[in-house]
């Protein structure tokens, strides 16, 4: 009869252990101790009742195993928890549709439109691409004005569902200028985050990689669109973290202004 044993590595040989011993050899495929044998040339080796040999050259090697088996234990269980939390979160929603929120960063998308295709974007065509049916909560757009003749254009995002966030430029006693909403849309994002399952930036900028790497511990889908066709746009780090990735094409702009 076979007695199986739990055994360690001391001075180049297995030795038989107690229960609480730290470092004990624990086979990585069924999990139960091993019994010791010597082979044909008096080597000492361990076998389990599965059949799997070690011997002591090779029992770092199984503890590396048996410490990638518990970091894929650990990684499941955080992937139950991220899918438990978002049907949660689902479940709990006033409505069956996918809530959605959509935020513009205007002067970000703008000048890369222009890079892309020397053209400028449908806001319009923009905002119903995202949307995709989706229960819409809000939409906002941020620019900066730097000029009086912006009114029409400001009425028009207004006019197709918009809520703007508008400021001022700045401009420097060297003449140099300055104008940013970043702080703005991310508390934004930030306070509709509890409302809704999915939050569409428009944007290409990396400095929303916080932004888009919190809101994902909070069991929330970031979808990113940006142009990066021609020229890249797009921040690496902000495509990669993304939810998803939705990369910006001719479809989005204003045919009569096409090349």
């Amino acid at each position: 009869m076979l007695i199986f044993k739990k055994y360690t590595i001391q001075d180049e040989h297995f030795k038989e252990v107690e229960e609480d011993c730290k470092n004990q050899i624990q086979c990585n495929f069924c999990d139960s101790f091993f019994f010791s044998l010597l082979n044909r040339n008096g080597k000492e080796f361990l076998e389990c009742r599965c059949g799997n040999k070690i011997s002591k050259d090779n029992v770092s090697f199984l503890r590396e195993k048996e410490s990638d088996k518990y970091q894929k234990l650990l990684e499941s269980i955080d992937e139950v928890k991220e899918n438990f939390l978002m049907k949660i979160r689902k479940e709990n929603r006033n409505t069956s549709n996918e809530r959605i929120a959509i935020f513009v960063d205007v002067q970000n998308i703008y000048y890369a439109a222009k890079d892309n295709f020397n053209s400028k974007i449908d806001f319009k065509k923009l905002l119903v691409n995202v949307l995709r049916g989706r229960d819409l909560r809000r939409a906002k757009a941020y620019l900066i004005d730097s000029s009086v003749d912006n009114k029409n254009f400001v009425s028009f995002l207004k006019q197709i569902g918009y809520d703007l966030v508008i400021k001022d430029l700045k401009v420097r006693s060297d003449g140099s200028s300055k104008g940013n909403s970043d702080i703005e849309l991310t508390i934004d994002v930030l306070d509709e985050s509890d409302r809704v399952d999915t939050i569409a930036l428009v944007s290409g900028d990396g400095d929303f990689v916080p932004l888009v790497e919190r809101l994902k511990t909070k069991n929330i889908d970031v979808e990113v669109y940006s142009f990066s066709t021609r020229k890249n746009s797009t921040a690496f780090d902000l495509k990669q973290v993304a939810t998803r990735f939705y990369e910006l094409d001719e479809t989005y702009l204003f045919r009569e202004q096409n090349d």
